[in-house]
């Protein structure tokens, strides 16, 4: 297992060296003049072009884009993603408490994303073909059709305007987290539950469960090895979903005002704040990477073949 996962970390390193690299380049092949941006941010009343060259300089402009990039790497790697155009701070700064309040929001969408696909994908499976399973799947396929930002805006209207159940914005309690992580994870929920029932149905017709009813096992113990082999592919999947679910809360922290680093890089986006947009690009592959790793490396725990693969 050791080894595995030392083989899957290192060829990481080449896929984050790309990343790294496209980023870059994606900010440098913004129309915009980073030193006229910078200088705007600081409300500087005229910008002359001596000023300009002079930012420039500052900023390290001037030199040849492959030494930018090398020192650029190098500051990333002290965890040195420079300073934001707008508030003079430390994109790390910026981006670290952010994060964390992303960080939070994604944990408890995914749990509440897991428990709940568990329980529907399981009642689903056990009532196949029934009317529960079939209206169970038509409101959630109503439910997931419908676009996350139009769902939540009606959300805000009904259960915090209308009946005042919840509030509109922020994170300061429990009650703030329902409508958002509600929200987030209603089009996983809808492709994961019918995920866990279409395997569940398909591994209870495999040979193995028939010749193990056969010998008399009770149904707990074939139902556990039923439900084990259904999450192999559920858990490679969910852990490539993760990654998604921070990308995916800009629109629900922008709608829910959630001080995270969706709503950070959409401001950052307005503001034309670039090493701020870097930063948010950075932290997603980071993020994307590192759960994709944690899926596969769970996945070879739950079927072994995986590592002699």
């Amino acid at each position: 297992m050791l080894n595995y996962a030392l083989k899957r970390i290192l060829a990481i390193v080449p896929l984050l060296l790309i990343v790294s690299f496209l980023a870059f380049v994606f900010i440098n092949l913004s129309p915009y003049d980073p030193a006229e941006v910078a200088l705007r941010a600081l409300n500087v009343p005229e910008i002359s072009d001596e000023l300009l060259e002079k930012t420039r300089e500052e900023l390290g402009l001037n030199e040849p884009f492959v030494i930018r990039y090398v020192h650029w790497l190098k500051d990333m790697l002290r965890l040195d993603l420079g300073a934001s155009y707008v508030s003079k701070q430390p994109v790390s700064a910026l981006i670290g408490p952010a994060f964390l309040n992303t960080l939070k929001l994604t944990v408890v969408t995914a749990i509440y994303i897991i428990i709940l696909s568990l329980l529907l994908g399981i009642f689903c499976a056990i009532n196949e073909g029934k009317l529960a399973d079939r209206v169970t799947r038509g409101i959630m396929f109503f439910l997931t059709a419908m676009p996350s930002y139009w769902i939540a805006t009606l959300a805000i209207w009904f259960f915090a305007v209308k009946l005042d159940l919840f509030p509109t914005s922020g994170m300061g309690s429990s009650a703030h987290y329902v409508l958002p992580v509600t929200m987030l994870s209603l089009n996983y929920i809808g492709f994961y539950f019918r995920l866990i029932r279409n395997s569940m149905i398909q591994n209870t017709n495999e040979n193995y469960v028939v010749y193990a009813k056969a010998c008399g096992l009770k149904d707990k113990v074939v139902n556990k090895h039923i439900l084990k082999n259904s999450l192999q592919t559920t858990v490679a999947v969910f852990g490539m979903a993760i990654p998604g679910l921070v990308a995916g809360t800009v629109v629900i922290e922008n709608v829910f005002a959630w001080p995270g680093i969706g709503r950070l890089c959409v401001t950052s986006i307005l503001n034309r704040d670039l090493p701020v947009i870097q930063g948010y690009i950075i932290v997603v592959a980071l993020a994307f990477v590192f759960f994709n790793l944690l899926a596969d490396l769970l996945s070879s725990w739950l079927n072994p073949k995986i590592q002699k693969g």
